[in-house]
């Protein structure tokens, strides 16, 4: 039984209509399947898992590279083959691959192929396949989630790229690869597994998905007016041939920058936030019938009966988009206050800021 895992707000909600179509062409081929799709961040990983457990034979991804991640984690180390079936914004990471684009031509591919390998590239201890960055690049996503997520493809992704221009601040970037520490003002940092970002954007043209190295580059801070120049020669895949730029291929890298935002496969987490606070929690609390996962911390760890019993406040409930990834719906950061309770900030849209929880 092949299990697909489908992400229901990928594309705007055009996972959906593949998802129908996929279910015809397997049904029609009399190929046992079972659809589940996800809930908040991170459930596809939990879905592959239980997929790991039931001994499926494949796991097929409807959504975006965000998704098909996740996915991956879940799977990693058991052997069982995914297939990408690209429905979300960007879909970068079936071009390195070279699946086609289309839905239902990559089905067919998936199913007329032996599958593959592909590495895998270790975020402290999160795995990710396509490419993570700092920098420019996270300035580019945060404009386009401004977007509400209504059209697809490259352009939202050049609306934001023109955007990130006037906004963008460089990063005071600190980092060691192959034994080497170094100090930059840095326009963006790359760790690429994939060739492309942002819908079609060439940022790493040399990266091959299964060398088992990572391709590290640095692009040094260059003067605002410049930009648009050597965005469009990016375009055109020369941005390894910069002066400026730093290539590197590597087994390992250490990057480290103040208040650094990184994206991973098009999804934003905030690194050093979560290093510098000091009582950050790792845990799940049920909040109106809802079991919800809280980002981890490094300081304190409570079980989920530990914290049974235990006030919690929420502090205030904002919009995913303004919350640099680290908070979205169905994810909770909490921090200890002296007395014990525990204060939540949350992206939950249902959740009154000020609800008290037991």
């Amino acid at each position: 039984m092949r299990m697909l895992i489908v992400n229901p707000i990928a594309g705007c909600g055009y996972a959906l209509k593949v998802m129908e179509q996929v279910q015809s062409v397997l049904t029609a081929r009399n190929l046992p399947f079972r659809v589940m799709r996800t809930e908040y961040p991170g459930y596809a990983a939990k879905l592959a898992r239980e997929a790991v457990k039931m001994g499926c034979e494949a796991v097929y991804v409807i959504g975006g590279d965000g998704t098909f991640s996740e996915a991956a984690r879940g799977l990693a180390g058991s052997g069982i083959p995914i297939g990408l079936i690209p429905a979300g914004t960007g879909n970068d990471f079936v071009k390195t691959l070279g699946t086609p684009k289309e839905p239902m031509a990559s089905l067919d591919f998936i199913l007329s192929h032996e599958p593959r390998p592909c590495d895998a590239i270790d975020l402290n201890g999160q795995i990710f396949l396509n490419v993570a960055g700092a920098g420019f690049d996270v300035t580019v996503l945060e404009n386009v989630a401004d977007l509400g997520g209504k059209i697809r493809g490259l352009l939202p992704y050049l609306v934001g790229l023109i955007r990130a221009i006037w906004k963008h601040q460089p990063l005071k970037l600190t980092y060691t690869v192959n034994g080497e520490t170094r100090t930059k003002d840095a326009l963006l940092c790359i760790a690429a597994n994939g060739k492309w970002i942002g819908g079609g954007i060439p940022i790493c043209p040399d990266a091959v998905p299964n060398d088992g190295e990572i391709d590290f580059m640095v692009v040094g801070q260059q003067p605002r007016w410049k930009v648009p120049y050597y965005l469009v020669r990016m375009m055109m895949k020369q941005l390894l041939n910069f002066p400026f730029t730093e290539h590197v291929l590597c087994d390992k890298v250490t990057v480290s920058s103040p208040g650094m935002h990184v994206e991973v496969d098009g999804e934003i987490i905030a690194c050093e936030a979560v290093k510098k606070s000091k009582k950050l929690l790792c845990s799940q609390v049920k909040v109106q019938g809802r079991t919800l996962q809280i980002v981890s911390g490094i300081k304190h760890y409570y079980t989920p009966e530990q914290m049974v019993g235990k006030k919690v406040v929420v502090i205030t409930n904002l919009k995913p988009t303004k919350l640099a990834g680290v908070l979205s719906e169905g994810m909770l950061l909490c921090a200890e206050d002296f007395d014990g309770n525990l204060a939540l900030l949350t992206a939950e849209k249902d959740m009154p800021a000020g609800a008290m929880i037991s």
